[in-house]
């Protein structure tokens, strides 16, 4: 499934992925859940660009009195998620536990 929500696209995925775990049918036994950022166009840079927005000196300086813009960068990241239960029944390692998700907008 592919979602696309804006920058809340990730969130959404992980939060859909979620509920799928805990239908009662129990048809989702885990998930792949993935996010990417990609600039495919130079139109953007170059409309941030000509706003001020993005850094002319390149690095985010965050926090910092030579803060002069932010950067923006490309990057994908993906979380394999599986019900507890399911979990140490395998043997799994268990990184962190998802406690709820929620979202203020349904696609």
């Amino acid at each position: 499934m592919t979602l696309d929500t804006g920058c809340s696209a990730s969130g959404m995925a992980l939060h859909v992925a979620c509920q799928a775990l805990r239908d009662p049918n129990n048809l989702t036994h885990s998930a792949l859940v993935g996010g990417t950022n990609f600039f495919i166009n130079p139109e953007m840079a170059m409309s941030m660009t000509n706003m001020g927005v993005l850094s002319p000196t390149g690095p985010c300086k965050t926090f910092d009195a030579k803060a002069d813009g932010y950067a923006r960068g490309e990057g994908v990241c993906c979380i394999y998620l599986k019900r507890l239960s399911d979990a140490l029944r395998d043997g799994d390692p268990v990184r962190a536990l998802i406690r709820s998700s929620a979202v203020n907008a349904y696609v």
